[in-house]
């Protein structure tokens, strides 16, 4: 069973994950949504126990409607593991509600190298990350070399991303013909919530 929050995010990924499930022969028995932000979700619960899924991908686009999707799910009867998305890897999932947070299991985009966890520590104390940080890094990094090659509006900037090369603190390292992200070494990192921690 799939919930997720109504907005361009949590669209999304209840989208690319309901195709790519299906695509392996994966079955989604149910979907509920919520607009943004919503706790109140004892109805969408329900909704979902009343198909008995072997499993619940929640997409939201917020750590408070996600503590409060897996709360209602379990008071709704659901005992289903739960899975997420990056946006779930954030403590507060865990200090929430810790026993309802025990299991999930969530991708999350890479969490960087070993040097930019050392470099965060080392700066700010924390090893802790903000959201998405080793890739807000890169991106920079590839904005000041695409306009030391002279780009100066975004259609050039991503014209000239394919010819962009850097060994990125996320462990990127290039782009394809299109400007996408090809490198078959940037993979997402796998999480699981065992005894109070990811």
């Amino acid at each position: 069973a799939v919930f997720y929050t109504n907005e361009p995010y949590g669209s999304s990924m209840n989208a690319v994950f309901r195709e790519a499930f299906e695509a392996l022969g994966g079955q989604v028995v149910a979907t509920a949504t919520a607009e943004p932000d919503v706790i109140d979700l004892a109805t969408q619960m329900k909704t979902l126990a009343a198909s008995n899924p072997q499993a619940v991908f929640i997409a939201p686009n917020s750590v408070v409607s996600a503590t409060a999707a897996m709360k209602l799910a379990r008071e709704a009867g659901i005992k289903a593991p739960f899975f997420g998305a990056d946006i779930m890897y954030d403590n507060t999932i865990i200090s929430n509600n810790p026993a309802i947070a025990e299991g999930l299991t969530i991708s999350s985009f890479p969490t960087g190298t070993k040097a930019f966890k050392q470099a965060l520590q080392a700066e700010y104390g924390k090893s802790e990350q903000l959201y998405a940080a080793p890739q807000a890094y890169d991106i920079i990094h590839i904005l000041q070399i695409a306009t030391q090659m002279g780009a100066k509006t975004g259609e050039e900037i991503k014209n000239i991303l394919p010819k962009i090369t850097i060994d990125g603190v996320s462990g990127f390292k290039n782009f394809d013909a299109s400007g996408e992200v090809s490198d078959k070494d940037y993979k997402y990192d796998l999480f699981q919530v065992k005894d109070g921690a990811f």
